[in-house]
């Protein structure tokens, strides 16, 4: 009788929770015809349903004004140019002269100061960013660094290295051959 009891009991534990996972996605996963299908017209209905109509889903347009917050330093700046729009659907870029809700696309910014910054490839915390408008304090946009073009004062991928980082670099590949670390006077060539 115990172990009858036993063998309902683990059946119970193992079988119950998943039955109802499935029940709950059954009953929730249909369509809603009260809400529309993309991410801007939802974003549209939930404005006018909330009346919230003072909140903004505008494009980003070259020239923009924006507040760029980049590993915790904020800097003005601006779109200067969008180089192309990707489709998330198919993958495939084309032109766009701004960008809608939701949009992804590959662009140029503009700052108005210098700041330290990275690839996001090799450093995810400072190749990132956050776009905030400057007038309602909104996030806007995120973004992520793939490259960064040639300001003018030294030239394009040329690197000031310390000479502290330089002799570290040389000793690490000397004494830590298995770390496997490349010569940074060869690295952006």
């Amino acid at each position: 009788m115990i172990i009858v009891l036993a063998i309902v009991l683990l059946l119970a534990i193992f079988l119950l929770p998943n039955l109802w996972a499935k029940w709950v996605l059954a009953r929730h996963a249909r369509g809603r015809d009260e809400y529309p299908g993309t991410g801007g017209e939802l974003a549209d209905h939930l404005i006018r349903r909330l009346g919230l109509e003072g909140v903004r889903d505008e494009a980003l347009a070259p020239g923009r004004q924006v507040d760029i917050r980049l590993a915790g330093r904020s800097v003005s700046g601006q779109v200067g140019e969008i180089l192309h729009q990707v489709d998330v659907n198919s993958l495939e870029r084309h032109p766009a002269e701004h960008l809608e809700l939701n949009a992804i696309a590959r662009c140029r910014v503009e700052l108005t100061a210098e700041v330290a910054l990275d690839d996001y490839g090799t450093s995810p915390g400072t190749g990132s960013f956050i776009v905030i408008d400057r007038l309602s304090n909104v996030t806007v946009g995120a973004g992520m660094i793939r490259g960064v073009a040639d300001s003018g004062d030294r030239p394009a991928g040329e690197v000031d290295w310390a000479g502290f980082e330089l002799e570290l670099n040389a000793l690490v590949r000397k004494y830590f051959p298995h770390w496997e670390a490349r010569d940074l006077r060869e690295l952006l060539k």
